[in-house]
């Protein structure tokens, strides 16, 4: 299992196992052993969303 995609979202670390190692591609064609549903790890961390986030980002560019 390897920890791919990691994002910081509602105060905490996301982290889903990718599980790669276990598909046909990595492993020499053999039947896949990926293990369903997929793993999702969340680590609290003591953060608060930035000031800037509540900042809208779909203003219009002006272009010079």
């Amino acid at each position: 299992m390897g920890l791919d995609a990691m994002w910081v979202s509602d105060g905490a670390l996301w982290m889903p196992s990718g599980q790669i190692n276990r598909t046909p591609a990595t492993t020499g064609g053999k039947p896949s052993t990926v293990e369903y549903p997929v793993k999702l790890y969340r680590l609290p961390l003591p953060i608060k969303p930035s000031p800037r986030s509540s900042i809208s980002h779909n203003v219009p560019i002006k272009a010079i």
